[in-house]
């Protein structure tokens, strides 16, 4: 790892003084060496003055995200078009669907030193003004449920502050930072508040929050150049059954005959006391479970094990769903 940061050091340094070159150079850009022409080309469209010197103290690098960014098309793979869908349903642009690759790398699950969870890293107090939490089910850890909530936030954030920039912004800022920061600067611009609202609370993450989902956006359109070919899980299929009483998340796995692990795995809303069999899945949810098993957890009760502390789980099925 020391030698890992040396290198990127170095490397910090090396762009540093091509900075210094581009920001003294008078003469014909087509006449640069090709490495500073790469770099005055990115530079090409931006008009502040200074913009190569200003540059140099906002280098940043950071080593292993690669792999991160890589599970997350992964594992969104499952999740994505259902996503798009909600989000187009809600006109919402469905580009924002990739917010969750900035906000936690689409990991499952993510849960912050602070208590955001889940893959949109609702926090609790946020999250229960648009889902269902409590010891036995927090739906900040659904990415469907959570991405209908990230949908109405986002198109609040909106409909307040008037562009999906701001919108966006605001998701990790919050919508009273971002109101008071367009009234401190007086520009609803967001390149006019990152260069000139000053305050302890937007830092480099509420600042650079936009511009790494445009960079998420680049690497998907980009991403033969970044990772080569990439394979990504396809749509998650299943069935639902409705839990019609309290039961114990074993007895569901017995008459369902599936795992514990699997009900966990397609319905990650339940939480540890109810995988843990402290807490029972209560009466009224719909569970996802493996396609092929509703008949089996339809199957009459005669034909199930009976455990003698405890009535068997009653369950109503419903169709097969292969988004949500």
């Amino acid at each position: 790892m020391a030698a890992m940061n040396r290198l990127f050091k170095l490397e910090k340094e090396k762009i540093a003084q091509q900075l210094k070159q581009l920001h003294r150079y008078q003469g014909n850009f087509s006449a640069l060496p090709v490495e500073l022409q790469t770099l005055y080309r990115k530079f090409e469209s931006i008009k502040e003055k200074n913009k190569y010197l200003n540059a140099i103290p906002r280098l940043r690098a950071q080593i292993g995200q690669r792999d991160h960014v890589v599970k997350g098309f992964v594992y969104g793979g499952r999740y994505f078009n259902e996503m798009m869908t909600i989000f187009e349903q809600q006109n919402i642009p469905k580009e924002l669907t990739r917010l969750p690759l900035v906000e936690s790398a689409f990991n499952l699950n993510a849960k912050s030193k602070v208590g955001a969870s889940g893959i949109w890293q609702f926090m609790r107090e946020t999250g229960k003004q648009y889902l269902k939490i409590n010891p036995v089910i927090d739906e900040r850890n659904d990415p469907i449920a959570a991405t209908k909530a990230a949908a109405r936030l986002l198109r609040e954030n909106y409909e307040s502050l008037g562009s999906w920039p701001l919108a966006v912004t605001a998701y990790n800022h919050g919508r009273r930072g971002v109101a008071k920061a367009i009234s401190a600067t007086g520009s609803p611009e967001l390149h006019h508040i990152i260069r000139h609202y000053q305050s302890p609370s937007f830092g480099f993450a509420s600042q650079n929050f936009y511009c790494e989902f445009l960079a998420i956006l680049e690497v998907e359109r980009e991403y033969k150049k970044h990772f080569g070919k990439m394979w990504v899980d396809p749509p998650l299929e299943f069935e639902r059954v409705k839990v019609l009483k309290d039961s114990p998340i074993s007895e569901i796995s017995q008459r369902c005959q599936v795992s514990t692990k699997e009900i966990a795995y397609y319905n990650p809303a339940l939480t540890d006391r109810v995988i843990s069999g402290k807490s029972r899945v209560p009466s009224g949810v719909l569970l996802r479970v493996p396609v092929g098993s509703r008949e089996l957890c339809a199957r009459s009760k005669r034909s199930l094990t009976r455990n003698s502390q405890s009535s068997p789980a009653q369950i109503t099925t419903f169709q097969l769903n292969s988004n949500s």
